[in-house]
């Protein structure tokens, strides 16, 4: 059965991701980048995620100081991750809050989103809305 990009198998059930149109190839380094982001992130090492993780990603220039930044996005990263619980629409809610703060902080500094993170974060947001369903 298709339901948009979505296949799921008569058979077994197995849920696929189907999506032809946009691609990209993420190169190992950014891999290795994005599973340290992830990892800070986790365990709330806000301070590398920002000097660090943010410029190995490319979203910050290398030369950029971010003793500025750091406090600014602590204060929102650490209202997320201790903010959100099991309800699902508290935590969409919550979310979309964080976004729309996180989107303000990317315009007041020198922020560029990295072609292939565009296209992740889509996934993830198809794959978030596919899990939502009750």
């Amino acid at each position: 059965m298709f339901l948009g990009n979505l296949l799921v198998t008569d058979d077994e059930g197995v849920l696929c991701l189907i999506d032809f149109g946009l691609t990209a190839e993420v190169d190992p380094g950014a891999r290795e980048a994005m599973t340290k982001a992830i990892v800070h992130l986790l365990y709330r090492d806000f301070d590398s995620l920002v000097a660090h993780d943010t410029k190995e990603l490319g979203f910050l220039p290398h030369d950029f100081d971010t003793s500025e930044l750091k406090p600014i996005l602590t204060k929102v990263l650490t209202g997320g991750v201790l903010e959100s619980g099991s309800d699902l629409r508290k935590r969409k809610r919550k979310l979309q809050e964080i976004s729309n703060e996180l989107n303000e902080i990317f315009f007041r500094y020198p922020f560029q989103v990295p072609p292939f993170f565009a296209l992740v974060t889509r996934g993830l947001g198809l794959l978030e809305g596919t899990c939502d369903r009750r």
